[in-house]
């Protein structure tokens, strides 16, 4: 009786070996197949400070020029993100004071701030000497134009009130894709901690 029930306890055991090893092979198939068609689940349990934007504006969605007609992803290395702000074309206190802030983001990134550019967008048209003398006082500032019926589209895609654009400061990435935002009031740490998370030098947990 003992010798007749041995193959039965071998035949569970290699079930079980078996089931195991297609359990372990084919849960990361399975994760990646579900990841491929529900991309947003990635973003589950981050604790990044400002608000995603998903999906991603791409710059044939959203176009930004220079004052010399270049775009500036052309004229961007091919790891620098941007921090940029935005105006009607002048720049009052408030404005300065989110100026100072991409500026104390930039120092903040030590070694690396040469990986983090800023720019002021205004409406195509918009600003003048006195927005330029402005920008001079924190160098590095680049003056952007969009289109104005595109900063209002942007608006509109981000769910923020209508002319209100200009309270808040939105991170691109080296290839021009929008991918982050937040309000220009927020402590300048909590926007530094997501940067670094982009710049790659800290994981999520």
């Amino acid at each position: 009786m003992m010798m007749a029930e041995v193959p039965k306890t071998r035949s569970k055991a290699a079930r079980r070996t078996l089931l195991i090893m297609v359990t372990v092979f084919a849960v990361p198939y399975m994760l990646a197949w579900f990841l491929y068609f529900k991309p947003g689940a990635l973003e589950l349990g981050t604790r990044n400070h400002g608000t995603m934007i998903s999906p991603m504006i791409g710059p044939e969605q959203f176009q930004l020029v220079q004052l010399d007609g270049q775009s500036p992803r052309e004229a961007a290395g091919s790891d620098r993100w941007m921090l940029l702000s935005f105006g009607e074309g002048s720049c009052d206190a408030d404005c300065e004071k989110t100026l100072f802030t991409m500026q104390q983001l930039r120092k903040m990134a030590g070694v690396e701030k040469t990986r983090l550019r800023r720019g002021y967008v205004v409406p195509m048209g918009a600003g003048g000497p006195g927005l330029e003398s402005t920008l001079d006082q924190f160098q590095g500032t680049e003056l952007l134009l969009a289109d104005a019926p595109q900063l209002q589209w942007l608006e509109q895609r981000l769910g923020i009130e209508t002319g209100e654009l200009y309270l808040h400061i939105i991170i691109a990435d080296p290839e021009a894709n929008l991918v982050m935002w937040y309000p220009r009031e927020m402590d300048p740490k909590k926007i530094f901690a997501d940067i670094e998370i982009l710049f790659g030098r800290v994981k999520r947990v």
